[in-house]
């Protein structure tokens, strides 16, 4: 038997309200992330965004690659993804 651990991946996603800064924004259009790699919220005073865990419920092994994929690549860029969303938000 041959048993495949998947890898939790989270996503970025915004707490609507008049303080959503545009640094949150933009991380939440990024993609996903590894748990634990990438920026956490709590990019300003009073955010209340989350990172929220992604489901592979009804997702082939070729889609959870895909989407593994992606989140390694953002992790590789998480410095410049973070100053980025850092920059938005000191502009807005």
């Amino acid at each position: 038997m041959v048993t495949t651990t998947l890898p939790v991946l989270e996503r970025w996603v915004l707490a609507p309200s008049a303080d959503t800064c545009e640094g949150c924004r933009y991380l939440a259009r990024v993609g996903l992330f590894r748990r634990g790699v990438g920026p956490e919220p709590g990019l300003h005073p009073y955010c209340n965004c989350v990172r929220r865990r992604v489901s592979f419920r009804g997702l082939s092994l070729a889609a959870i690659n895909l989407l593994t994929a992606e989140a390694d690549a953002n992790g590789a860029r998480a410095g410049r993804i973070l100053t980025r969303a850092l920059n938005l938000r000191d502009r807005s």
